[in-house]
């Protein structure tokens, strides 16, 4: 059986708590044919009618409510539970080890030519990874706070200083950009897997990306990824995005492929 949960925010609602729960309830027979569980959370906003009232009726009447309005353990266990191996099996349909694996060595091959042009990736080889930081002060704040010793050392997952766009959405965006140009260099065979990759670098292979236009809407970080990736290797980009990201994303590139 599944579990329904239906939040209900209340406010004044006095003359209308019970309608709802009427009307809701009236699909009782289809619920238990697909073999659905029903519970209502009613969330009161300092009403100042009867609603808190008409609610308490209510939970009166149905021992689910009943249960959870007077704070006792309510356990639903999904009797569809599948065990890890098999849920894990059909995940790996959908994105594989494989897969994962694949990707990780595009980015490998793909590195030289990162590296070379952006050089902020020098340090990380051209592979767009954010920095880790100690945060020693607040490794201690957070002991004084809960009391609680916190072994070992603590850091900051720095993806608002992510190389090339600044964004951890950039990573996805950039990988897009980067399959599809390795797909058509290696279907023109101006591309093999065991090249060194920093020949996208050059005139001959930005020419031959600059006959194909990528094209991508976004509010902002997503589109600027996309845009600067595209941009580097000679694609000629349009983004589109609204007013004000654009006029932001016209600030951070002055790459005149792009046109946001």
């Amino acid at each position: 059986m599944s579990l329904l949960s239906v939040i209900v925010p209340c406010y004044n609602e006095e003359e209308s708590v019970a309608l709802f729960y009427r009307e809701l309830t009236k699909n009782d027979p289809f619920f238990k044919e697909k073999e659905i569980e029903l519970e209502l959370l009613y969330i009161d906003d300092g009403s100042k009618d009867g609603t808190v009232r008409e609610v308490k009726k209510l939970i009166e009447q149905d021992p689910t409510l009943k249960e959870i309005a007077e704070q006792k353990e309510t356990l639903w266990i999904n009797p569809k539970y599948l065990p890890f191996e098999l849920t894990d099996a059909v995940c790996q349909l959908v994105v594989s080890d494989a897969d994962i694996a694949d990707a990780e060595a595009r980015l490998e091959r793909f590195a030289p030519f990162i590296r070379k042009c952006f050089p902020e990736t020098e340090c990380t080889n051209g592979i767009i990874e954010s920095p880790l930081k100690p945060i020693p002060e607040m490794q201690k704040a957070l002991i004084q706070a809960t009391g609680s010793p916190i072994s070992g050392n603590l850091f900051l997952k720095m993806d608002s200083h992510l190389a090339v766009a600044g964004s951890v959405k950039a990573r996805g965006g950039i990988y897009e950009v980067l399959k599809h140009a390795e797909d058509l260099a290696i279907a023109a065979g101006k591309l093999s897997e065991t090249d060194n990759y920093e020949k996208l670098c050059s005139d001959e292979m930005r020419a031959f990306f600059n006959q194909y236009t990528v094209q991508v809407g976004s509010t902002g970080n997503l589109g600027l990824s996309i845009g600067i990736m595209s941009a580097a290797l000679g694609f000629r980009v349009i983004v589109h995005m609204s007013a004000d990201a654009g006029f932001i994303m016209l600030q951070q590139t002055t790459a005149d492929a792009i046109t946001p």
